[in-house]
């Protein structure tokens, strides 16, 4: 992933091959919904330096930072600063914000940090020091929020068997050749063949369990118990895909912030998702999709349709407790969640904040992302309208495997923490506190309790394994969640999730 993504001459995005956008290889809610993606967020950092401001943590005409990594584009920048702007003349909070807004970019992408600086040109954002090594940018401790959208799914992810101390090793051999590729020839090879602007060689994976010892982070370590669940009953040891740069991330985000909040969006979810042996979709992902993409399939079945590394998009659904153990051992306290909706009007930051007014499903607001869309793509007026509709009513309704996690720096005097403890839409992340079935209780026993509680809109067969806590997973599946927690609690550990 680290070389296929982010090699200068070669990586998937470092060098520019990424294509986003409607008929592209893929798009993002930032562009889906543009420009009105980036006028929720505003409204919400209106909020968020609001309570700053209120509780001392920063003056009132002192900057207000936010910081975006992995920018894609430069299309959510572009609307969060003409939205700030557009406040310049209305009431408090908005025209504070339109003062004091300082909106920097880490990008580690060199192709992406251009085709972004053209995109902006004219508006005050600017680009923080970091290159296509670096996994973050270098930046001076601040006061506001750094916000990133789906930019984890795409860190270098390996796949683990933590209790017996394995991981997937590849090799690759050119098709129809017999010898494979050397680990540092691969780099080479690749730089060569974009270099001659030749048709890569498609690559045969091989792959392959090899013991050797775990990384050094205490949350593998905290997952024992989850782990000896998954296990019991003779299951086979549980498969978890691990991004190393989390824990040094993490404490890099709390050493920028004095005072503040990460928000994190991308798809992913808690890590009994994570370690679910027949996911709905298969939890890594490569883009161009195949023609027949892995449904129900682990994470290693699509290892089968890799092609060549930095003709494709290699995406791992990420592991939120994971990021959220990491950000408490540095400093940020996860205080917020769920479903990507929780930012939409009626969600629950959104109800705290008191400053959310953009309504996604709102006929003008609709009529304004379609323009862009039409602008953006060609695409035909009724084309448009469906495909504005449709994303405004995934994202509200809670948009299957979209999820965000906000995170507070410790001594935020301006803290979310007791406002938000009791969301009725959020969801456990912390490991602690994670719903596990009892040792002796079957899949049999859970999908029977499961059953009355679920309608499946894919004809997919009830998962009993992974988080049986989410709103609509993969597949499709709606739960409902106080009658599920209701039908549960008798096969599951008592906690504090129970009575939420």
């Amino acid at each position: 992933m680290r070389h296929g993504l982010y090699d200068p001459e070669a990586g998937y995005y470092a060098a520019g091959r990424v294509r986003f956008g409607h008929g592209a290889d893929f798009w993002t809610f930032p562009t889906r919904l543009a420009p009105a993606f980036g006028q929720l967020l505003a409204e919400h950092l209106a909020g968020l330096r609001a309570r700053l401001v209120d509780a001392g943590d920063l003056a009132a005409d002192a900057p207000f930072d936010v910081v975006e990594l992995g920018a894609g584009t430069g299309a959510l920048a572009r609307d969060i600063v003409r939205a700030a702007q557009a406040m310049a003349q209305a009431p408090e909070p908005y025209a504070g914000l339109a003062r004091t807004l300082r909106y920097r970019i880490g990008e580690r992408a060199p192709a992406l940090r251009q085709a972004q600086a053209t995109l902006l040109a004219g508006l005050p954002v600017t680009h923080l020091p970091q290159t296509a090594d670096d996994a973050t940018a270098a930046l001076e401790p601040m006061v506001g929020v750094i916000l990133h959208n789906e930019l984890l799914d795409v860190w270098p992810h390996t796949l683990l068997r933590p209790s017996t101390g394995e991981r997937l090793r590849l090799g690759a051999t050119p098709a129809g050749q017999g010898e494979a590729i050397p680990r540092e020839a691969l780099v080479p090879a690749m730089r060569a063949a974009f270099a001659a602007g030749e048709a890569a060689p498609a690559l045969a994976v091989q792959a392959h369990w090899s013991s050797e010892p775990m990384p050094e982070d205490p949350y593998l370590a905290a997952l024992t118990p989850v782990l000896a669940r998954r296990e019991a009953g003779g299951r086979g040891p549980a498969e978890l895909l691990y991004a190393p740069e989390i824990p040094a991330f993490a404490r890099w985000a709390a050493a920028s912030l004095r005072a503040g909040w990460m928000l994190t969006i991308d798809y992913g979810a808690d890590v009994t998702h994570g370690l679910d042996p027949a996911p709905a979709l298969a939890q890594l992902r490569l883009f161009p999709q195949p023609a027949t993409p892995p449904l129900r399939a682990p994470a290693s079945a699509a290892l089968r349709d890799l092609d060549w590394p930095g003709r494709q998009d290699v995406t791992v659904d990420i592991d939120f407790s994971h990021l959220a153990f990491a950000g408490e051992q540095a400093g940020l306290w996860p205080v917020l969640h769920g479903p990507q909706g929780l930012l939409a009007p009626g969600g629950s930051l959104g109800d705290v904040l008191g400053t959310v007014r953009c309504d996604l499903l709102a006929a003008e607001t609709r009529r304004a992302v379609e323009a862009q869309l039409r602008a953006d793509s060609g695409i035909s007026v009724i084309e448009a309208a469906r495909l504005v509709y449709d994303a405004a009513r995934g994202f509200v309704r809670g948009s299957a495997g979209f999820r965000l996690l906000l995170q507070e720096r410790e001594g935020t005097r301006g803290s979310l923490r007791a406002a938000l403890q009791d969301a009725p839409d959020a969801f456990p992340v912390r490991v602690q506190a994670l719903p596990q079935p009892r040792a002796g209780v079957s899949a049999e026993d859970l999908a029977a309790a499961l059953g009355p509680h679920v309608e499946s809109f894919a004809s997919a067969p009830l998962r009993t394994e992974g988080s049986v806590v989410c709103a609509v997973d993969e597949a499709g599946m709606r739960i409902v969640l106080p009658a599920l927690l209701e039908t549960l609690a008798p096969l599951l550990e008592e906690g504090p999730w129970t009575s939420r």
